[in-house]
């Protein structure tokens, strides 16, 4: 009887012990669940979109405060990023600087490279001077630059490490697209708006005249041409107002060259007007939005990151894309032209690629620009 009653005994305790450990695995396997559900993660899909990745992200890319939303360079750049992490399977992250000041980009680099970043890429000229100390303090980091120059602060001192690759367009040509597009449209009053008068934007505004001046030759037409720097990084009521008097004064179509189309774009529909956007596709913009100029940002940094993993990174060299090899074009994919076809485009830009047509360099805004105008165009600064 006593042997039964320990068998009993030992048979319950087996059981508890047993149950205890089946409830102690379920807490687990629960808490672990609960734990992997609350965290973020940017590899769970290559190139998932998120600004704070609890995982590892070897890839980066640094943003303004809009993140990737803002239709601009940070989303071809991300484009181009999100292309690459689907390939090759690596995590990709977005960081938005909390300020546009280069200590609040530098903070966010310092949270990628927290994160696991390998490969950091930045797009537009506000961050060269982030990239310059950033290659530096992580020398074993790749970066690419995007549409600008790694300089210092006060813009003394310019060096491309070897662990960066910088990336110029063509902006002359840009702006010649840009111009004798809208000449070619039919259109015999335009406007360029452009920014600061930094060296890349006197240099895109002065190729839209180029190509004002050589579309009225070739159609032979009277152009009257309206030309300023609003100083604006962003967009403002006053980027509006200015663009709603020149529209109002008869001006059919402004390019836009800085970060304020959409303000323009506000005063285009109030007239019935166009805009012809720069650096990316636009279209989206607004219905106003004409046509843009493009520079290949999502290209580059996609092949950045490709030779940066994959061997063969092009570290230490500032290079300029162009029109001859598609660094720079005019988006025909969205464009709402009326009478400038593809094939007149085509014919164009045979036209620089056969040498008949140049461009007259111009780096400083200290330059005469009505130089560069013939006898049918009239061209008013303000």
């Amino acid at each position: 009887m006593k042997k039964l009653l320990l068998l009993l005994i030992l048979a319950v305790l087996t059981l508890f012990s047993a149950g205890c450990s089946d409830i102690a695995a379920q807490l687990t396997a629960d808490t672990e669940s609960e734990e992997e559900a609350g965290t973020e993660t940017a590899g769970e899909d290559a190139g998932e979109e998120t600004d704070v990745p609890s995982a590892v992200s070897p890839l980066a890319l640094i943003t303004g405060a809009a993140g990737v939303e803002d239709d601009g360079y940070a989303a071809a750049a991300w484009a181009g990023l999100s292309k690459y992490a689907e390939e090759s399977g690596l995590a990709a992250a977005f960081y938005p600087a909390e300020e546009e000041t280069r200590d609040s980009r530098l903070a966010a680099v310092a949270q990628a490279v927290e994160n696991g970043a390998q490969f950091i890429a930045c797009a537009g000229a506000e961050y060269g001077d982030t990239v310059f100390e950033a290659q530096s303090i992580y020398p074993e980091i790749g970066f690419v630059l995007c549409d600008g120059e790694p300089h210092s602060l006060d813009f003394t001192e310019f060096a491309v490490g070897p662990n960066t690759y910088a990336v110029l367009y063509t902006a002359p040509e840009a702006g010649f697209l840009a111009g004798y597009s809208l000449v070619a449209e039919g259109f015999t009053k335009v406007g360029f708006m452009g920014g600061m008068p930094l060296p890349a934007t006197v240099r895109e505004g002065a190729g839209f005249i180029q190509g004002v001046n050589q579309a009225a030759e070739d159609l032979q037409k009277d152009v009257d041409l309206f030309y300023t720097y609003t100083g604006l990084l962003a967009d403002d009521s006053s980027a509006q107002n200015l663009a709603g008097s020149w529209y109002a004064n008869g001006i059919e179509g402004i390019y836009v060259c800085g970060d304020f189309a959409a303000s323009v774009c506000g005063a285009a529909e109030a007239a019935s007007a166009w805009v012809i956007a720069c650096g990316c596709d636009r279209w989206q913009l607004s219905d106003t939005v004409l046509t843009s100029t493009v520079k290949d940002i999502q290209g580059t940094v996609y092949q950045a990151a490709s030779a940066w993993f994959g061997g063969g990174f092009w570290g230490g060299k500032q290079v300029t894309l162009g029109l001859s090899n598609a660094g720079v074009k005019l988006a025909m994919d969205h464009e709402r032209f009326s009478n400038f076809t593809t094939a007149n485009l085509r014919m164009l830009l045979n036209r620089f690629d056969s040498g008949e047509l140049s461009l007259t360099p111009v780096n400083t805004d200290k330059f005469d620009l009505t130089s560069l105008t013939g006898p049918r165009v009239t061209l008013t600064i303000e």
